[in-house]
């Protein structure tokens, strides 16, 4: 089994997939602020003190943020035409309805700065009625005041809710995907046959690859949070983080595992965990309780609880288990 082990380690060191993903790495950490900088200006220029090109059309009432139209009509027409980017219609004082184009970027643009807007017009129109929304001041220990900026900064949000959560995902994916491969190999180039030849299980081949897989989720996990610790983005509960991206990369290790012992050909193979795992991603960003949200608040000091980890580490451990089981039986009718 160590035999087995210390020859796909020699054979990965030739992979030019494990340099890329190196690469990858460096240049995510050592340009994170860019990056977010850029998606920034692009989504909501407003956040990092850049003006926002919105034109508003508005209808039914005259508004300082926007081009005033006498009817809705109108307003659709030069929306249509993409002379305005957005529309508000005011029905009384009570409700208001916005339209919005299809055009995501523009979407986002126009929702940050109707956002500012009508919280500027809340507070107006408070202030008209005798409503004066409280004031509160924070102060340092040596009594001078401190600034609170009103949310949080997009830039620290978009690394640690979006990118750092992509980093994971796409470590737990390279390795589980470079596994098919390992295994895929062995049985195209029938040298499988030659190991069972020998003193060894199908078991044993199945864990030797498995390690193989570990240890470089292991290598790629502390990586990728010295890469970042070094740029100087802090990740906070670095043992509970570093604990989470295992457990992560071991259930997509355990689901490729799985498929290709069903298959042993590699192209159907990275073809059905490609589908499966788009899945499993896509799904990770829709709920806070999901791996994408789990690692952002764990990376960013936010609110979560031991209960969630030990989920995880239980999880995988029963999916590891239960894979290791199902892929020796399969393997075992296969071969």
């Amino acid at each position: 089994m160590i035999q087995i082990v210390a020859k796909d380690i020699k054979n990965l060191l030739k992979e030019k997939t494990i340099l890329a993903v190196v690469l990858l790495i460096f240049f995510i950490a050592s340009f994170a602020t860019i990056i977010s900088l850029g998606f920034l200006i692009l989504y909501n220029p407003e956040s990092v003190g850049m003006q926002t090109s919105v034109k508003v059309a508005v209808v039914g009432k005259n508004m300082d943020f926007g081009i005033k139209y006498d009817s809705l009509d109108r307003a659709m027409e030069d929306f249509y035409n993409r002379k305005v980017d957005a529309i508000v219609v005011f029905h009384g004082n009570r409700t208001v309805d916005v339209i919005l184009p299809k055009d995501e970027a523009i979407t986002l643009r126009a929702v940050s700065y109707l956002r500012d807007k009508f919280l500027e017009y809340e507070d107006k129109v408070r202030r008209s009625i005798g409503i004066y929304k409280p004031e509160f001041k924070v102060y340092n220990l040596e009594l001078k005041e401190v600034k609170v900026p009103r949310r949080i900064s997009s830039s620290y949000e978009f690394i640690y809710s979006i990118l750092i959560p992509i980093v994971v995902l796409t470590v737990a994916l390279v390795c589980a995907s470079l596994l098919i491969d390992i295994i895929s190999e062995e049985y195209e180039r029938k040298t499988i046959y030659i190991f069972l030849s020998a003193p060894t299980s199908i078991r044993e081949i199945i864990l030797a690859k498995i390690s193989v897989s570990l240890l470089l989720l292991i290598f790629l996990t502390i990586l990728w949070m010295s890469a970042f610790y070094i740029r100087g983005i802090e990740i906070k509960n670095p043992h509970i983080v570093f604990l989470l991206s295992l457990a992560i990369g071991v259930i997509f290790i355990s689901l490729s595992v799985l498929i290709v012992s069903a298959f042993l050909d590699r192209n159907r193979s990275q073809l059905l965990f490609s589908i499966v795992s788009i899945s499993i991603i896509t799904v990770s960003f829709v709920f806070p309780e999901m791996p994408s949200g789990t690692i952002a608040r764990v990376c960013a000091d936010g609110y979560f609880n031991y209960g969630e980890i030990l989920g995880y580490t239980i999880i995988s451990t029963l999916t590891f288990i239960f894979s290791l089981m199902l892929s020796e039986r399969l393997l075992k009718n296969l071969l």
